[in-house]
């Protein structure tokens, strides 16, 4: 493997580098879709699935949902997640429909 840096800043004729080094971690399997909506994987489909769709979308690098989570949260069918799911979803918990 390789680490690639960038330059961070240059002060006279010192070059500065920073890296960030993380540890992989093997992501768990994808089942098919468990509770639809179920975003969070707490066994059922609420406000906070939600709201982590739309935390989800804001900034998807540092969101707590998991593959199967975005499985799970993507109701609207579109094979990813977007604002219409977190919607639907919001629709289902204030009973405007009934099925996700």
């Amino acid at each position: 493997s390789s680490l690639t840096l960038g330059t961070n800043g240059m002060m006279g004729s010192v070059m500065g580098y920073t890296a960030f080094v993380t540890e992989y971690k093997e992501p768990a399997p994808v089942k098919e879709v468990g509770v639809r909506g179920d975003a969070n994987c707490d066994g059922k489909a609420d406000l906070f699935d939600a709201i982590l769709v739309m935390q989800y979308l804001a900034d998807p690098y540092n969101s707590a949902i998991s593959e199967q989570g975005k499985l799970n949260a993507d109701v609207v069918g579109d094979n990813g997640l977007t604002s219409e799911d977190a919607q639907q979803i919001q629709r289902f918990v204030t009973g405007l429909v009934t099925e996700l």
